[in-house]
């Protein structure tokens, strides 16, 4: 419900009139449907969007939604998390992804009609739904890994919650293509392969002046933190002043 008060929000400020510009009814139906993917139903063997998008499909043409709109639907189903594809995929397409990424990331939120966020929050609290269609998502991609292939959303939410290095990123992928391409350019950079050698490569990168190879090193997460214990503080004691040292 968030998804479609909030797609009608980017119709709105793009100008476009339901009815008229794009069929309202439909989107209604998209944005109520478009995760169905994470039902007990809706789970396949695909990634959910698609798994989604077929059972959203088969529910619209039992209710004798003609084939045309059908397809629209399974388009912004199948393609709702795909930056960079569904707005080129038609009206109805854009505006069901916008307002799905609205709702989840926070995509556009600063360009919103001022408090109609607080009012649809309101009235449709969150319930923590972020956390929560993640958690629906990994516990699919776990027990069904084929849902989420390494190139996917499903696949790199399952990837971040695996041992590092237990499923493949891009680069594992080409390394295992079987055609012995080997890295050149920006990706000739050597790899650590084993906690032994990032010591090495450490103290190599770091002779040669190369930042970004000593970042290559660590974990896009990883934090810096030092060993060394900080010196504590003291303020101002005098009687007048209150306590606050802390270390």
């Amino acid at each position: 419900m968030r998804s479609f008060v909030l797609a009608r929000a980017h119709a709105w400020k793009q100008g476009l009139r339901a009815g008229a510009d794009y069929d309202d009814e439909l989107l209604f139906a998209i944005c109520l449907l478009h995760d169905v993917g994470l039902s007990e139903e809706g789970n396949g063997d695909q990634r959910f969007e698609v798994d989604g998008a077929d059972v959203a499909a088969a529910f619209l043409r039992e209710h004798g939604v003609d084939e045309a709109r059908v397809a629209v639907a399974w388009d912004a189903i199948a393609l709702h998390t795909s930056d960079g594809i569904a707005w080129r995929k038609g009206t109805l397409v854009a505006l069901a992804q916008a307002g799905i990424a609205t709702d989840i990331l926070g995509a556009d939120r600063e360009s919103l009609q001022v408090g109609l966020a607080d009012e649809v929050h309101a009235l449709l609290p969150r319930l923590d739904l972020a956390s929560a269609l993640s958690d629906a998502i990994l516990a699919q991609a776990t027990a069904k890994p084929q849902k989420a292939s390494p190139l996917s959303f499903p696949g790199e939410l399952l990837r971040r919650h695996l041992p590092y290095g237990a499923y493949p990123s891009w680069y594992d992928l080409l390394a295992q293509a079987g055609w012995g391409d080997k890295p050149v350019g920006l990706t000739a950079r050597r790899r650590a392969e084993t906690p032994q050698q990032v010591g090495a490569l450490f103290m190599e990168y770091l002779e040669a002046g190369d930042v970004e190879g000593l970042v290559s090193l660590y974990e896009p997460s990883a934090h810096f933190v030092s060993s060394r214990r900080p010196e504590p503080i003291w303020w101002d004691r005098t009687p007048s002043a209150r306590p606050c040292g802390r270390w």
